[in-house]
């Protein structure tokens, strides 16, 4: 493996519990409720989080294959998007790369920049770049 991409759909909020979130979005990939404990019980989480990572697609596939499974599954749910968007949760893709030799790359094309910027999604990446 050379790179592997990742891509996954995050939602954050202080006033809907996970099974609020679900009931909305559907089942999510991972996701806790505010006030669940974790840490081994030594902390409680002051938000929910419900996130989708990208499944049907190949690691070793494009950033725009990542972000058009993304891209279809919000655009099917744009209801339940924007009324999360009004009570100030807090949505976003994030990116993983990872390189296993310290090389590659990623490209994001004008189609995916303006499905992204019209559903008002922020995109960030986290680069792993394994050298030996």
């Amino acid at each position: 493996m050379a790179l592997e991409i990742k891509a996954t759909l995050r939602v954050f909020s202080e006033d809907y519990s996970l099974s609020e979130l679900s009931k909305l979005l559907g089942k999510p990939s991972k996701g806790f409720s505010n006030g669940d404990k974790f840490s081994s019980g030594k902390k409680t989480r002051d938000i929910s989080f419900w996130s989708f990572e990208t499944t049907h697609v190949d690691p070793r596939e494009s950033l725009d294959n990542h972000l058009s499974e993304i891209i279809q599954y919000v655009e099917g749910r744009t209801e339940a998007f924007s009324k999360l968007k009004k009570s100030n949760c807090k949505i976003d893709i994030t990116c993983m790369l990872d390189s296993d030799n310290g090389q590659g790359g990623a490209r994001l094309s004008i189609n995916s920049m303006k499905c992204l910027s019209e559903l008002g999604l922020d995109l960030s990446f986290d680069v792993y770049a394994d050298c030996e």
